[in-house]
């Protein structure tokens, strides 16, 4: 019998947020509320052990963007806002002494990127001279150099092995969806196109190998996401995955061997492991459910930041060499534990004009001769994704006797690019009668009340 609990029971539960793995991949930093604030903690993954606060009120009570490691780990960059405006600027933390900078001072969006091989320079993306664009900041004199000026927003994913270019998406064309990967030179005097699979398509760059031979770049101009993987040495390219569904590069292995990627298929995302000599795949053998995040251990295991629908994030270690997995941090559950909690199942069910729509189901137990009343659940966007992880809203609904539906109507992200623009010019119109379709779903359901469907 599951115990009975409110939302503000499961809200209060703490939570840890963005775990990010330090360059030189033996450490681990995320935002954790245990002490009922929002401070950052670091583990230190090669000697083991609990993990250590190393902030004490420095950081804003809701942070609203992630943090940067230096090269050699030794300090963290974090943003901080004014009393909640959401204009950023950035601090330095000094992991050994304890002790906070501030390195910009401008009321303005700054968000901290990574940190130049030589550890002198730290990528920031800001929008202080309009535009939101790349500029690299001087650690030492903190001077901030502007080293893009798109028309459009700019980001980075990091900087070439050799510290002389920096790779940026951006877009110079008159189609407000494209996305071109670009690479600039660390003055900012030259800016060359490096990769771009035609007007019109998203190819965003991701990841760079630790030895500079590859970039790892996302592009949909299959119609679904696939990595692209660019040999910096010769040009040559080489895409990966069958489009089968959305997939993300996330990381390569320090020797640059492999490349890790997400795969989000029905709701779940898969790890899969590409050894880029043989072009050899494997999906790795993890718990199904969510995966936010894989990366690289500096012994070659891979950290993993995993959910499912009965089960709270936790930090977990795959070891791909023997397939053992361990947790490095477990998550709180209170007096409740993960068999409280309703189970989901992956739906599908036709709309109104025959396309076939996905959704979430959860369905508690019921008792004989009784019907659930049911929610339909609308999430935002209309760019996003219902998928099987843990939901504290849903929950509650189901642990007060609500079967839950969650629709991934069109619009939605995961079913690919022409799924994902059906809406365009058309919001309340075929996303809503998805909606729709999904409460004629759960009215056919014997278990569930068609009477009482909300």
């Amino acid at each position: 019998m599951a115990r009975r609990f409110d939302l503000e029971e499961l809200l209060r539960l703490p939570s840890y947020y963005l775990p990010t793995v330090s360059p030189t991949r033996d450490q681990v930093a995320f935002y954790w509320n245990r002490t009922g604030r929002i401070e950052l903690y670091t583990m230190d993954l090669r000697r083991g052990g609990e993990p250590g606060q190393v902030t004490d009120g420095q950081l804003p009570r809701s942070p609203g963007a992630g943090f940067s490691w230096l090269h050699d780990g030794s300090a963290i960059v974090f943003p901080k806002d004014n009393d909640g405006d959401e204009q950023h600027n950035l601090y330095l933390l000094n992991l050994t002494d304890g002790r906070t900078d501030q390195l910009t001072d401008a009321r303005a969006q700054h968000l901290p990127g990574h940190c130049s091989p030589d550890g002198r320079e730290l990528l920031v993306m800001s929008n202080r001279n309009g535009q939101m664009n790349v500029f690299a900041l001087d650690l030492a004199t903190r001077i901030l150099r502007q080293l893009t000026r798109f028309a459009s927003p700019a980001h980075t994913c990091g900087w070439s092995a050799d510290g002389k270019w920096v790779f940026v998406t951006a877009n110079e064309t008159d189609d407000l969806t494209n996305e071109d990967v670009y690479r600039v030179s660390r003055d900012g005097t030259k800016v060359e196109l490096l990769y771009s699979s035609g007007k019109g398509t998203q190819d965003s760059a991701a990841r760079v190998s630790d030895d500079g031979r590859y970039l790892a770049v996302n592009s949909d101009a299959s119609g679904f996401c696939q990595p692209v993987v660019l040999d910096l040495t010769d040009g040559t390219t080489r895409r990966l995955g069958d489009g089968s569904g959305e997939e993300y590069a996330s990381d390569f292995s320090p020797d640059g061997a492999k490349l890790l990627s997400l795969l989000a298929r029905d709701a779940r995302t898969y790890v899969v492991e590409t050894d880029l000599a043989s072009g050899r795949r494997q999906v790795l053998p993890l718990p199904a459910g969510v995966v936010y995040g894989a990366r690289y251990l500096w012994d070659g295991r891979i950290l993993v930041n995993h959910t499912d629908a009965r089960h709270r994030p936790r930090l977990l270690a795959f070891d791909p060499r023997t397939n053992e997995l361990s947790v490095v941090l477990e998550a709180e559950y209170g007096r409740l534990s993960p068999d409280d909690f309703v189970d989901a199942h992956y739906v599908s069910f036709p709309s109104d004009d025959g396309l076939t729509i996905y959704g979430i189901l959860y369905k508690p137990p019921v008792e004989p001769g009784k019907k659930l009343p049911a929610i339909v659940f609308v999430h935002g966007g209309p760019t996003a994704q219902d998928y099987l992880m843990f939901n504290p809203a849903v929950q509650v609904f189901a642990n007060r006797g609500f079967a839950v539906l969650q629709v991934n109507y069109r619009g939605s992200i995961g079913y690919g690019r022409a799924f994902q623009d059906m809406n365009i010019g058309d919001i309340g119109g075929g996303d809503a009668r998805d909606v729709a379709a999904g409460a004629r779903f759960l009215a056919q359901d014997p278990d569930i009340d068609p009477e009482r469907i909300l």
